[in-house]
């Protein structure tokens, strides 16, 4: 009997991978609070108040991050890593809402500083809004100046995964939304580092744009968070349907 051997599937590679500051897949076991930054300069990551793995809701694998809107958040010491200057960049993952009717929150956020009260210097934010303002997904910096970026129209719906991304590509910057863009315009900020505050993730200390102050938790569940100091994303496309590579 001739027995034909199976084939090697080779691993998803990453042409971009040189370039991702970090890489949070959510993976490991149930309560646990280790949180592992796959990039190739791995960050250290704190896992902060009930932030942990959970296995009752993932979007790849087995598991993802939960965020229980109180207490729950992570956060990483500053890095210029994150810094993005005048270049390109993408911030971008997989989101679980469990709560869309709050108001500001923050998903991702560098240099958001920890006094509660504003006005509070960052280096930017990827940020929503809920039903007070319908819905809109947010992209901002406040150096002593405002600058607001917000998408109209985009879709969202509680506890369903939505993928969302925010990417600058040669002077435009566009807000993305399970592929689809609600953002697009051009930008020249230099989103230089206006402190040495930590990325956090699931919560944010505000002043503008919106005039809250701090802190304001995140509740629901995160896969596959990635920041990358290079333009993926140009025009619609179709959100990766498996995790991001580690190479």
């Amino acid at each position: 009997m001739l027995i034909i051997p199976r084939r090697r599937v080779a691993a998803a590679t990453d042409p971009n991978f040189p370039s991702v500051s970090l890489l949070l897949h959510g993976d490991g076991t149930n309560g646990s609070t280790t949180i592992t930054d796959s990039s190739g300069s791995p960050k250290v990551i704190t896992a902060v108040g009930n932030a942990q793995i959970s296995t009752a809701q993932s979007r790849f694998g087995e598991a993802s991050m939960y965020f229980d809107g109180s207490t729950g958040n992570l956060v990483s010491p500053y890095s210029s890593d994150h810094v993005f200057g005048t270049g390109d960049f993408t911030v971008e993952g997989w989101f679980y809402f469990t709560d869309i009717n709050t108001n500001q929150r923050a998903l991702v956020a560098l240099g958001d500083g920890a006094n509660g009260s504003g006005p509070v210097y960052n280096s930017w934010t990827l940020a929503y809004r809920g039903t007070d303002a319908s819905n809109q997904f947010m992209f901002y910096r406040y150096d002593g100046t405002e600058y607001v970026f917000t998408t109209t129209g985009a879709p969202l719906s509680a506890n369903t995964w939505t993928h969302i991304a925010v990417c600058r590509a040669s002077g435009t910057l566009r807000i993305f939304v399970n592929g689809a863009s609600y953002y697009s315009a051009s930008n020249s900020i230099n989103y230089s580092a206006v402190n040495t505050n930590p990325l956090r993730v699931a919560l944010g200390y505000y002043g503008p744009p919106s005039g809250y102050s701090g802190p304001r938790y995140w509740a629901g569940f995160i896969d596959e968070i990635r920041i990358t100091k290079a333009a993926r994303y140009t025009a619609n496309f179709t959100p990766q349907t498996a995790p991001f590579p580690d190479s």
